[in-house]
């Protein structure tokens, strides 16, 4: 009976983790849709207030800092290439590599590893921290 019973509390978790991470895959994709277009409500709705935001080159920003940086950003594109998710009760990082083309800071596109943090909050799935690493 304990083994029925674990087995069906360890395939509910699973459940659980399955369903924030289908979640959380598509807002690490409305994200980059939004970033693309110039969506600064759905921005904002996506990034929390107290979010940590950290560029390849070590430069950290507040959430006000980064909308701002978008608002003068010409990003044309944001591809993911692999994302691989990992589920912490309310909290799902996904770590993967994109590659980023802002034209008005770049000609070529940027290669980059991210971790994203993604975790459930009063206003829903926000982003709370976010850490770049440049690919060569």
């Amino acid at each position: 009976m304990k083994r029925i019973l674990l087995a069906i509390v360890c395939s509910s978790a699973m459940l659980l983790a399955g369903g924030s991470e289908t979640a959380v895959r598509k807002l690490v994709d409305d994200f980059a849709t939004a970033v693309i277009k110039k969506d600064y409500a759905k921005l904002d709705s996506l990034i929390a207030d107290s979010v940590t935001y950290s560029h390849s080159n070590g430069k950290l920003e507040t959430k006000a800092e980064a909308m701002a940086a978008f608002k003068t950003a010409k990003y044309e594109k944001w591809e993911y290439k692999e994302q691989k998710m990992q589920t912490f009760g309310n909290t799902v990082l996904v770590r993967g590599d994109v590659e980023i083309l802002n034209t008005a800071s770049n000609a070529a596109p940027i290669k980059l590893n991210l971790l994203q943090v993604w975790a459930k909050t009063p206003k829903g799935w926000q982003l709370v921290a976010r850490q770049a690493t440049r690919l060569p």
